[in-house]
């Protein structure tokens, strides 16, 4: 009997030896198949969305069929497995590889929608396609409609993208995707890249009327903000300009020195400036030059706005756009660099350069100082044609670059009209204040040098909250804002010590209950005092401070939060325009954690 059971059971043993064994050669074909299915699908989503820069819009459609039949023959080789999902490996490689498939069906879907709305184009290829030819054929009703169809589309791909990416993720990890990993990791990047990018696409869509012109034309008023000599919305404001965007194109650009604008009205416009310009940069009146004093941009561009009107005599233009040269650097970053009036701007020397070639070399090229940025308008003019004449492949990455330089603060954007200011404020791209139930903190620095300093200033902001105990009395929350400057530069023709007046932006109601560092001048021994207001719905703590070149500053607030608990807690650190901080943190007596802060952060 002993021996019978023994062979009962080898010969069971042998029989589910064979049937996994069968398994896995049955798996092994379904999965060789779907690797053959991947290869294919990759090819034709490149046909659709033309690697090559080019898009043919009928090649593209006829991909895109052949792409969703590809999708319905794997999920057949899928269904396949079924009955051997019992073994949880395959279990789970199923259930995300079918959802990834329905996920790139949907992907294939929304594509459809929108080569449909690029055929009414009626183009070879968006190689030729020229937005203002296109936009006076085009009735105001119908781009109307279009608009909503590719914004709401735009919304469903970007979804369907990181719902594929979640997928292909978690297929990624499953031993069973081995035979086809370079693929599925290639898949994986692009499937997140492409999000991100659709994601920029539709933020940018929403503003696409008043970004175009279209069907009434946008005039702007253009503020070169200069980081390198920091102000509350991004950087000290030495030239300005107006231009009109019409069906698409740019017209009637003009830019000029800030100054000559304001020489216009000396001696006739006496309006008394914020104390901190009159103390600290020694000027009796207010310019439109020292305009964006309010770190609320909507405040600073209604203020520009009315100084713009007082000084040029004539309406102003309906919405404001602030960029930072920054934004060049980047732009030529994609383009490479441009050649203008025999001097050679590039990515990594733009803004050293063009400081430069107008506060120094101007002579040299034979301009009066009255002429020294003229090279601004020229500038201008070619970037704007280089950008017009890139290839759809290049296209996407500009978009990138004006995408992220909105997240920066790096271009700040204000319009009069309502709605436009609604869209560009849901995307967080107008640098007003923002609203905040909870902690808040921004840290707020104006050059008082007029110098070009900022270039070798770091500036690190440490931030620490405890609760507090009494022995009589309620809990509540006691802050410290640290914010440490370290001035790498030396005196020479665009660097001097640093002067600022900083502000920190606080809760409304907070009490300070201790200070440090506050001057009352630059080469003085004299503590300074610490002004406190109300704005925008904050607490504001400022206070004046130097620092020689070489040396390292610091100023230091404390201060108790009124109305907020532990329990509920969490901060909002705005970003200055213009800025690159270091934040280090420690909430609650946890470890010191570090942020580079490029746009606003939430904690924890």
């Amino acid at each position: 009997m002993p021996l019978f059971r023994k062979k009962k059971t080898k010969y069971i043993w042998l029989i589910i030896g064979a049937v996994i064994i069968g398994l896995l050669f049955y798996s092994i074909m379904v999965l060789t198949s779907l690797r053959w299915h991947l290869n294919e699908l990759a090819d034709q989503v490149e046909r659709i969305v033309a690697v090559d820069g080019k898009m043919d819009i009928e090649q593209s459609q006829s991909s895109l069929l052949a792409g969703q039949t590809i999708i319905a023959e794997a999920q057949e080789d899928l269904r396949k497995l079924g009955f051997v999902r019992i073994i949880p490996i395959v279990s789970a490689f199923h259930k995300n590889t079918m959802g990834a498939f329905t996920d790139t069906s949907e992907v294939l879907a929304d594509l459809e929608i929108l080569l449909r709305e690029a055929d009414t184009v009626k183009v070879a290829g968006f190689e030729d396609f020229i937005l203002k030819t296109y936009l006076q054929e085009l009735e105001p009703a119908e781009f109307n409609r279009q608009q909503a169809v590719v914004t709401e589309t735009l919304g469903s791909l970007q979804d369907n993208l990181f719902s594929l990416h979640t997928h292909l993720s978690e297929i990624e990890a499953s031993p069973l995707a081995l035979p086809f990993a370079r693929q599925l990791r290639e898949l994986t990047t692009a499937s997140q890249k492409t999000a991100l990018l659709v994601e920029q696409g539709r933020d940018l869509f929403g503003l696409m009327p008043y970004l175009i012109g279209y069907p009434e034309p946008t005039e702007y008023l253009l503020l070169f903000q200069n980081n390198h000599e920091l102000r509350p919305t991004g950087g000290f404001v030495g030239s300005y300009g107006v231009a009109t965007v019409a069906d698409g194109e740019l017209q009637n650009v003009f830019i000029d020195d800030i100054y000559h604008l304001d020489s216009e009205v000396i001696g006739r416009q006496k309006i008394e400036p914020p104390a901190p310009i009159r103390k600290y940069l020694d000027v009796q009146y207010w310019y439109m030059r020292d305009g964006n004093w309010s770190p609320d941009f909507a405040t600073s561009a209604a203020k520009m706005r009315e100084f713009y009107e007082l000084e040029a005599g004539r309406p102003a233009p309906s919405a404001v756009i602030a960029i930072t040269p920054d934004v060049i650097s980047d732009l030529l970053g994609v383009m490479g660099g441009i050649l203008v009036e025999d001097v050679f701007y590039q990515a990594e020397n733009f803004t050293n350069s063009l400081q430069y070639e107008v506060e120094q070399n101007f002579e040299q090229r034979g301009l009066s100082h009255w002429d020294r940025k003229d090279v601004l308008d020229t500038l201008a003019v070619m970037l704007v044609d280089r950008i017009g004449k890139l290839p759809l492949s290049k296209l996407a990455e500009v978009i990138s670059v004006v995408h992220n330089s909105l997240q920066k603060k790096d271009i700040l954007i204000y319009f009069d009209d309502a709605q436009a200011q609604y869209y560009a404020e849901q995307a967080q791209w107008t640098g007003t204040l923002q609203p905040y139930k909870n902690d808040f903190l921004m840290v707020v620095d104006s050059n008082m040098a007029a110098f070009k300093t900022n270039q070798h200033i770091s500036r690190t902001v440490s931030y620490q909250i405890e609760e507090v105990k009494p022995v009589r009395g309620e809990k509540f929350l006691q802050s410290k804002v640290t914010v440490d400057y370290k001035h790498g530069g030396q005196f020479s023709w665009d660097t001097t010590r640093y002067r600022t007046y900083t502000r920190i932006y606080v809760p409304e109601g907070a009490i300070l209950t201790d200070w440090s560092g506050a001057m009352e001048n630059d080469r003085t021994p004299l503590a300074g005092k610490i002004d406190i207001y109300q704005e925008a719905g904050y607490t504001v703590f400022g206070a004046f401070i130097a620092i020689e070149p070489g040396q390292s500053g610091r100023l230091s607030f404390s201060y108790r939060l009124p109305q907020l608990r532990r329990a509920e807690y969490s901060l909002l650190y705005q970003k200055q325009p213009g800025t690159r901080d270091l934040l280090k943190t420690m909430i609650f007596s946890e470890k010191i954690k570090e942020y580079e802060i490029n746009e606003d952060l939430i904690l924890p």
